[in-house]
């Protein structure tokens, strides 16, 4: 997010594609990191980061942050979230209520 905040603010020499996967790289880690439609953020956290590696962004700075297996890590990582769901403090759960799943205790004799 730290990344894409420096490219933001030099928008004006960017051109309107990048500063739109830009925008949405942000905008879709800022749903993530408050718990706001996480699943559907993750998924767009995922779809950005594979842009970012694909297109020929340059590294906003020469950390160890801007490499590729890094940039990997993070898209694992957001498919995971993607299907874990939200967390217990996140805004989805305020909003939505937390989903709990049941499993029902059955003894082996009772299957036959």
């Amino acid at each position: 997010m730290a990344g894409g905040i420096t490219y933001l603010a030099n928008w004006h020499e960017r051109s309107f594609v990048t500063c739109a996967a830009v925008f949405l790289a942000v905008a879709s880690s800022a749903l993530v990191v408050i718990g706001l439609i996480t699943p559907v953020a993750s998924i767009m956290v995922a779809v950005s980061t594979i842009a970012a590696v694909l297109s020929s962004l340059p590294g906003s700075t020469g950390t160890l942050f801007d490499t590729k297996p890094l940039m990997v890590d993070v898209i694992v990582m957001s498919i995971a979230l993607a299907f874990l769901g939200p967390g217990a403090f996140s805004l989805d759960a305020r909003l939505f209520g937390r989903r709990e799943i049941i499993i029902p205790n059955t003894s082996p004799s009772s299957k036959f």
